[in-house]
């Protein structure tokens, strides 16, 4: 399936080490929780990936039906088009992709992504109100690159605070300054680290 940019849409198969991803974006801007710039270094170059935790694995088994409580916040007949968990690619530049959660597709928008979101009460702070993009910087560097990639009319974060029982709904609309500035610096690690 090819996007209106030329972009691409596979199946969840390739091999990760292959692209710039999603989560990698804010470890090579040296802003993430979770891995630096060198786990992501290690990850492309010498197959080498941090382990596993039991948060990150609990919170990909959680994203299913984060996005059913989603869609079903966002009303039955709001997308008229709907595919789950599948990859994007650049045309232009192969190893600039993402893993995404879910598209959807309506009139009024077009395209609309979404990234769920299983969150821990440790960050609950860090999140303002529902329908902003008031949500931490990591998570806004994750979701404005894959807009970019997709071309998206915005990203939806569903967010779920497990303590709080809630989900939350939060917005990214396109910034092109930012996306651009992620860009060229996936661009730069990409030729200056992992293809050196």
């Amino acid at each position: 399936i090819y996007l209106e940019n030329g972009n691409v849409i596979e199946e969840a198969t390739r091999d990760r080490s292959t692209y710039i991803g999603g989560s990698d974006i804010a470890a090579i801007l040296g802003i993430s929780k979770y891995k630096t710039a060198l786990d992501v270094y290690n990850a492309k170059v010498n197959g080498k990936s941090k382990d596993d935790c039991l948060l990150f694995r609990l919170g990909r088994h959680m994203e299913p039906l984060i996005l059913d409580i989603y869609v079903e916040k966002m009303g039955d007949n709001f997308f008229e088009h709907m595919i789950f968990d599948f990859n994007v690619y650049s045309k232009e530049f192969p190893f600039f992709g993402a893993q995404l959660d879910f598209l959807g597709y309506n009139c009024k928008d077009g395209i609309v992504i979404a990234d769920a979101k299983n969150v821990k009460s440790f960050r609950y702070k860090e999140f303002g109100g529902e329908g902003t993009c008031d949500i931490p910087f990591d998570i806004i560097c994750q979701v404005a690159w894959q807009r970019y990639l997709t071309g998206a009319h915005h990203v939806d974060i569903p967010v779920f605070f497990a303590e709080q029982t809630e989900l939350k709904i939060f917005s990214y609309y396109e910034d092109k300054d930012m996306e651009s500035s992620i860009a060229s610096a996936a661009m730069s690690f990409w030729q200056n680290h992992v293809l050196a």
